[in-house]
């Protein structure tokens, strides 16, 4: 369910990371982020990269008074203005989590994440995550993920997925970049405007196409329990269309595992688990972990 619609006119926002999907955040922020938004805050640990930021934002929403910082950001949500907008391009799942654990419930948290899962990078599934966070129910699915992701997750900057040798070179991350890209602004929209969300809060993206998302803790029993836990989780997303309505990710913290199970619907509205992706941390040391960037 959606929160109540609100409209916070004036409002204050921040920015933490202002690497590549940060420029390309801004890049595509609509129009009317100058109507709602009266600052416009930038952080990066990266000598100068806020800064550049904060100029480009500048030179799109001259009304809008931006100000860069040399740091970390994690901690900055604790300084913000009640109804403030904290928009996550971090390049690590770490960063993210510790940003979406300390959102105040005052608050709203975009995140955005691409990646590739576990194993050999020629063969791994290429991922991308998108998600707002508003209300309790959300945060709390948006925090299962992230730890669950954590647990098979190299700490890994962009670098390690754009190196020379690397199949997932830069020419096939910017797709995924640029799709988890327009849902965050998609719902940066919608939060301006004091909207309803026109999506689903979380939304998953594989080479596929996008999907709704839906974060349950993985109760350990058979594929027929995971199977209902599936259905059960997406009761409530509407959908007219046949096909694959959703994704469900069961999370394992123990068995630092995802299974991301995907629900289609035929024209009556029955629903079925049409098929199942895995994420595992590797078994050995020297295999290949999931790795994700902005």
């Amino acid at each position: 369910m959606n929160p109540r619609a609100r409209k916070h006119d004036g409002r204050e926002a921040a920015q933490i990371g202002t690497n590549r999907g940060g420029r390309a955040f801004v890049d595509a922020a609509p129009a009317h982020t100058a109507t709602a938004i009266t600052s416009w805050q930038f952080f990066d640990p990266k000598r100068g990269r806020a800064a550049v930021l904060a100029a480009r934002a500048k030179a799109q929403f001259p009304a809008i008074q931006t100000k860069a910082h040399e740091a970390d950001g994690r901690d900055v949500i604790a300084r913000l203005s009640d109804g403030s907008v904290v928009i996550s391009t971090v390049d690590t799942v770490e960063a993210t989590r510790a940003l979406v654990a300390a959102r105040r419930s005052d608050q709203t948290l975009l995140f955005q994440l691409v990646g590739r899962g576990p194993g050999p990078a020629i063969a791994s599934t290429r991922l991308g995550l998108s998600g707002v966070v508003r209300d309790a129910g959300t945060h709390a699915q948006a925090g299962v993920l992230l730890d669950g992701f954590a647990t098979i997750a190299a700490a890994a900057s962009s670098r390690a997925l754009t190196a020379a040798g690397d199949p997932m070179s830069a020419g096939l991350l910017a797709p995924m970049r640029t799709a988890t890209t327009q849902q965050t602004v998609r719902y940066f929209s919608d939060v301006l405007r004091g909207n309803e969300l026109a999506d689903s809060p979380l939304t998953f993206f594989t080479s596929a196409g996008k999907h709704p998302l839906a974060v349950v803790v993985d109760l350990g029993e058979g594929f027929s329990v995971q199977k209902s836990q599936a259905l059960a989780a997406v009761d409530d997303f509407a959908s007219r269309r046949a096909g694959i309505v959703a994704a469900v990710a069961l999370v394992s913290i123990e068995e630092r595992a995802i299974d991301m199970l995907f629900v289609s619907r035929n024209r009556n509205d029955k629903r079925r688990v049409e098929g199942v992706v895995t994420f595992r941390a590797p078994a050995q040391r020297f295999a290949s972990s999931a790795v994700f960037t902005d």
